[in-house]
């Protein structure tokens, strides 16, 4: 049960304060406004301590006092004396008398009258404080506090005649004040009219007081914005009925017609305790509104900076709990205000490692140390991780460290790109290693070579160790170092690329080799030589072979006539440039009908796009050649069937030189190709009359898929190819029933589970007697897949669309259709529009929505219909 305490004072504020220590410290608070009315109090509580100023009206608080240790009830509870009036030794050596258990002095730090009061309301305590016999006599008590009345009475005299002289002077005072002041302070009577109005009205308004003086605040309506009349209406009410009104804005109407923005703070005057009027200051805040809207719009332009850069930017405080944080700290991390903002623990988000890195750093900042950004690995919510680095600077508040801002820079690209370069400078490091031409840097200022790939070091026969740091006087013979030290320095004078076509050096294990040299300077930021890259291709075979090229161009003439293929080198400037025998016989032109001939009269139309589009390919560099099966029109007028491969020879620049063309005669082996498909297309067509004939009852069912799993490809944009071997599957996609018994294919009742589940094994059937037999389309998984769905609910394999040929979905929905609008041994047909419906109805969770939308197009608006 909590202790209570009672607190006697006719000062509310001291009430107020006391009643709060005590009460915030887990004790119950009663008060009393006089030592009268605390008695009874104390009498109907019995409390657990007494807590009472000493001048009160009605009753003091040493007649309190005196009469609570008198009574047999109260004489016990430690009562504790706590004025700010009677301070003199002799106050407190009365109080003592009377029995008061401690005499404190006003003002007292709150800790400290609390202890003493703790310190009471123990048990232990209570018995150990010594406490003074009690004042007994009655006349003896008067006689004592009448003369610490009286002597309290002579220095409130004394008081009252210097409070009177500093009255006097206060008074000149606040008539300089009211007269002089920039704010206008004012007074209105119960009657609303002014009584008095200070002349800093002229300044704000432009009126004289004698404006105001006598008037009603009705008859000044005009003076107020329509708002802000009825305001003061109403405050003034409030102010007359004993409230106090502070910081009302109203804006008033200047004499020149401007507005004037003043906030004003009234307060009822009393006289007797009547209210006869109200008394308020006005000031004039025209020019802080501004100043306050200027710094709202500012605070605003701030906060959609904050808010919208795209930098994550937060503050938190010194444990790492965000307290601020902008739009971009929950995109980073992946989620929102809620998230991320108020509360949140930053640390949460970094490694172990790199809490105690922030928390070394937020140390480091809070002793006022520079903290460079700092690289940290981030984890956003959901787990994934990147690394960023973190600028960060100490907020102060009263001179004391109280939160870090900082903004997070995410540098996963530059991680990235730092990785591209690593990558890519591990790459031209390969390259400049592993090129077979000699590689080599000089510093420009010495020309001493400062880097070598192994090329070089095989083709001079020293290793790099030998070479860096070295010049070309340390390994050639002056005129031949001479010359090498001339053309380096042509070319950094120049800052040109120096083209040394043929240059003799002598090397140490090669002997004399021919060299082609370029010599390239690399410029420093200035624009300024730093380096001379120089890169040496030994020619000395090239030149060799050169002449053993020369010598084979003769035998390459011979094999240009061989009557193998037909060869052509053309141009497109020159057109036919040379063509050798076998080419004229397959085109069946001579040589000058030839000429006469541009490639696209003698290309079969059909075809003629698609060569067209790879040779401009070749043209335009994005590829060397090109080759293609592709039919010429024969001089007779007959196609001829061919494979062509075609290669581009280019000038130095680029540019195309011309094309050398290879063509074989392939007519013969398409018609056999012809042949051999017209062939499979009458197996297949066999097969599927065969399993007919096992089911009769499904007989026309694998056409109508066919011909409808031809038309759903069709509209979905397949290839003719995808088409063809559609086609071909659909056709026989029931094979597999070859292996199931008749009756059950026939029974015209339902099905038990088992001969369900015998039916079901016929997709896998047909495919494992097709899967061995080399088709040109997957004909055999297509067959396997016909029953599965997109979402793994069909058979054999559950198989979900992602791992579907496209074919197979198509047939599918080709296959549902087709059997729910045909008759079964045991049902009739259920008609094509429940057909469509049961499609309509599962499109995107057991077919393929594309699928489905092709298939109802064609039956909706295409008016497509099975066949009989």
């Amino acid at each position: 049960m909590k202790k209570r305490v009672l607190v006697v004072d006719d000062n509310e504020a001291n009430v107020y304060l006391l009643k709060s220590l005590f009460e915030g410290n887990g004790l119950a608070v009663e008060t009393a406004k006089n030592g009268d009315a605390a008695l009874k109090k104390a009498l109907a509580l019995l409390p657990d301590l007494i807590v009472s100023d000493i001048l009160m009206p009605v009753m003091d608080g040493y007649t309190l006092c005196r009469k609570c240790k008198a009574d047999e009830r109260l004489k016990s509870v430690p009562f504790i004396f706590y004025t700010a009036t009677y301070t003199n030794p002799e106050d407190e050596r009365f109080a003592l008398s009377l029995g008061a258990d401690r005499f404190v002095i006003k003002p007292q730090d709150p800790t400290r009258l609390l202890k003493i009061a703790l310190d009471f309301l123990e048990e232990e305590n209570l018995s150990a404080v010594p406490r003074p016999k009690p004042l007994g006599e009655e006349m003896e008590f008067f006689r004592k506090h009448n003369e610490v009345l009286f002597r309290k009475l002579e220095e409130k005299m004394a008081d009252l005649e210097l409070a009177n002289a500093n009255l006097k002077t206060l008074q000149e005072q606040y008539r300089l004040s009211f007269e002089n002041a920039s704010d206008v302070i004012f007074m209105i009577g119960a009657d609303l009219k002014v009584v008095s109005m200070s002349p800093g009205v002229r300044r704000i308004l432009g009126y004289a007081p004698e404006d105001f003086i006598g008037r009603s605040v009705s008859e000044l309506e005009h003076l107020f914005t329509p708002d802000s009349y009825r305001q003061a209406i109403v405050d003034a009410g409030r102010i007359l009925k004993g409230e106090a009104v502070a910081g009302a804005i109203y804006t008033f109407l200047a004499a020149d017609g401007t507005p004037r923005m003043t906030e004003i703070n009234g307060s009822p005057v009393l006289q007797e305790g009547r209210i006869v009027g109200l008394i308020s200051v006005a000031r004039d805040i025209t020019e802080r509104k501004k100043a306050e809207d200027k710094l709202r719009e500012s605070e605003k332009k701030y906060h959609d900076l904050f808010e919208f850069l795209p930098i994550p930017v937060y503050e938190m405080d010194l444990e790492a709990k965000i307290t601020a944080a902008n739009r971009a700290i929950f995109e980073i991390f992946g989620g929102t205000e809620k998230d991320l903002k108020n509360g949140f623990n930053a640390w949460s988000l970094l490694s172990l490692e790199d809490v105690e890195k922030s928390r070394t750093n937020i140390q480091r900042l809070v002793r006022g140390e520079q903290v460079e950004g700092t690289e940290y690995t981030f984890r956003r919510l959901d787990g994934s991780t990147f690394p960023a680095i973190v600028v960060s600077n100490v907020i102060t508040q009263d001179g004391r460290p109280t939160r870090i801002r900082g903004a997070i820079i995410d540098i996963t690209e530059r991680r990235q790109a730092e990785e591209t370069v690593r990558r890519m400078n591990a790459f031209l490091d390969s390259i400049i290693e592993n090129i077979p031409d000699m590689i080599f840097l000089k510093d420009a200022r010495d020309l001493r070579f400062v880097r070598f790939n192994r090329a070089g070091e095989e083709l001079l026969g020293y290793s790099r160790e030998e070479l860096l740091g070295r010049n070309d006087h340390d390994f050639f013979p002056k005129d031949q170092a001479d010359l090498f030290t001339e053309k380096d320095r042509e070319g950094l004078r120049g800052k040109t690329i120096v083209d040394i076509p043929a240059e003799r050096v002598k090397t140490r294990a090669r002997g004399d080799r021919i060299l082609h040299t370029k010599k390239v300077p690399l410029l420093n930021a200035k624009g300024d030589p730093e380096y001379l890259l120089g890169i040496s291709e030994d020619i000395t075979d090239r030149i060799t072979v050169e002449e053993a090229l020369r010598k084979s161009e003769v035998r390459f003439r011979r094999y240009f006539e061989l009557p193998l293929v037909g060869m052509a080198i053309t141009s497109p400037e020159k057109g036919w440039i040379e063509v050798n025998d076998r080419l004229l016989d397959i085109l069946g032109y001579s040589r000058p009908e030839l000429a006469e001939k541009s490639w696209a009269e003698l290309t079969y139309p059909d075809d003629l796009a698609a060569d067209v589009e790879k040779f401009n390919r070749v043209l335009d560099g994005t590829v060397e050649g090109y080759s293609m099966e592709k039919r010429f029109i024969r001089k007779n007028g007959r196609p001829v069937w061919t494979s062509m491969a075609v290669g581009c020879v280019r000038h130095p620049d680029g540019k195309p030189d011309y094309f050398a063309v290879l063509l074989e005669d392939i007519t013969i082996r398409k018609e056999s190709l012809e042949r051999i498909n017209v062939t499979l297309k009458a197996a297949v067509q066999a097969i599927a009359v065969t399993v007919e004939k096992r089911d009769p009852y499904t007989a026309g069912h694998q056409r109508r898929v066919a011909d409808l799993a031809q038309a759903i490809a069709a509209e979905m944009g397949l290839s003719l190819d995808q088409v063809d071997g559609l086609r071909l599957a659909a056709t026989i996609h029931d094979l597999g029933k070859i292996s199931v018994p008749a009756e059950i294919l026939s029974k015209p009742t339902k099905l038990t589970d088992t001969e369900f589940q015998l039916i079901q094994t016929h997709s896998r059937a047909g495919y494992d007697i097709l899967k061995d037999i080399e088709f040109p389309w997957p004909i055999a998984r297509m067959i396997l897949e016909h029953h599965e769905r997109i979402n793994g609910t069909g058979y054999p394999n559950k198989l979900t669309g992602d791992r579907l040929l496209p074919e197979s979905r198509i047939l599918m929905v080709a296959d549902v259709v087709e059997a729910m609008a045909s008759n079964r041994p045991y049902r009739p047909s259920l008609g094509l529009a429940p057909a469509l419906a049961e499609i309509l109805r599962n499109r995107g969770i057991a077919y393929d929505p594309d699928v489905v939308d092709a298939c109802l197009r064609l039956f909706n608006e295409k008016g497509y219909r099975f066949k009989d």
